[in-house]
């Protein structure tokens, strides 16, 4: 990198091209031709540890997200459903499903006032369907 620097400050790279290459933080500049690059690490010395800001607070509101810091009265609020997609094309329809096991009949029956139903063979359930008798 010195080597370039001095190139540089002294006018012998003018005209001459400059390639660029990344390694992580490190850049690396070489003259056009030159076999390697002079790398330098752009990276500096870490800072010192900032305060403790708010923490952060979250309510939803259907499908909308509300977020504040915990010291402000009011959420921010952002609808996170999207707009309305196209209706798709219709499919072809299904194949026909089996046939399903024949149910049981119905049966009525009648004793007196009193009407019975229930299924074939099982048991008759009977409710008289005569009220009381009303006022004259």
């Amino acid at each position: 990198m010195a080597q370039i620097q001095a190139l540089a400050e002294s006018g012998e790279l003018h005209g001459t091209s400059l390639e660029y290459a990344w390694d992580g933080t490190r850049l690396g500049i070489r003259a056009e031709g030159d076999e390697a690059y002079a790398y330098v690490d752009l990276l500096g010395p870490a800072g010192p540890q900032g305060a403790t800001g708010p923490g952060f607070e979250y309510a939803w509101n259907g499908t909308q997200l509300g977020v504040r810091a915990e010291d402000e009265d009011e959420f921010t609020y952002v609808d996170l459903r999207g707009p309305q997609g196209e209706q798709g094309e219709r499919g072809e329809p299904g194949a026909a499903g089996r046939d399903g096991a024949d149910g049981r009949n119905l049966v009525f029956e009648w004793s007196g006032t009193q009407l019975g139903v229930g299924y074939e063979g099982g048991i008759i359930f009977f409710s008289d369907l005569q009220g009381p008798q009303g006022n004259q």
